[in-house]
């Protein structure tokens, strides 16, 4: 019975996931309707637990060009705030037509320690060195018959003095957070029409101070 009960609530979730492509002339009552079937179906995430935060939700999904359930999947609830994972900031990305390519992935290089002039420190007649990890994001664009690159690097130094590297997430994922990271700034940068220069979720969680697990991003 419950199984029933459960395919009618979705068959019923995607005739008003269709109806409700235009948020703006749909009535609030139908918008609670469609809330309450999404809260009773579990079909979306648990933070989306009030039909108030899903009609928020279903707003910044229309933003973004998403349907209902296709938006509030991949916008999770953090402190209030629909926000993308970095998933959609990619794909949004993409569909401006913009490429990505993971150049180095959490690479570990060597560079001078640069003095407050932003000279190189010198140690036994050689420059002192320190290691740093580095990841580097490459967005390519085609635009009047050519391609146009930019890259996008992220360190592990950039963690640090952000106050990340201590979390708990930036030291059991730093490869998984420093790709996310980049891949972040380089979707907004490349493409800000199509991000809305939204910041991902795992960002709004870190300005908070919010757990959140960000899954792997693969391009």
């Amino acid at each position: 019975m419950s199984k029933e009960i459960n395919a009618i609530e979705k068959q019923e979730i995607n005739n008003l996931d269709k109806q409700i492509a235009d948020i703006s002339s749909y009535d609030v009552k139908n918008m609670y309707q469609l809330a309450e079937i999404f809260i009773k179906s579990k079909a979306i995430p648990p933070s989306y637990n009030t039909p108030e935060k899903i009609i928020v939700g279903i707003q910044r999904a229309k933003e973004l060009g998403l349907s209902p359930l296709a938006g509030l999947s991949n916008l999770p609830m953090i402190n209030g705030i629909p926000s993308p994972s970095v998933h959609l900031l990619v794909a949004k990305a993409r569909q401006a037509g913009i490429r990505f390519t993971i150049v180095r992935d959490a690479e570990k290089i060597y560079e001078p320690v640069l003095d407050a002039n932003g000279e190189p420190v010198i140690e036994n007649g050689k420059p002192k060195m320190k290691a740093d990890l580095i990841t580097t994001i490459r967005t390519s664009e085609f635009v009047n018959g050519r391609w146009f690159d930019n890259e996008i690097s992220y360190r592990w130094s950039d963690a640090v003095k952000a106050g990340l590297a201590d979390k708990d997430n930036w030291k059991k994922m730093p490869v998984i957070m420093m790709r996310n990271r980049a891949l972040a700034i380089a979707a907004r940068f490349a493409a800000p029409e199509a991000t809305l220069g939204l910041l991902s979720a795992d960002e709004v969680a870190e300005i908070n101070n919010i757990d959140y697990v960000p899954s792997e991003t693969i391009v």
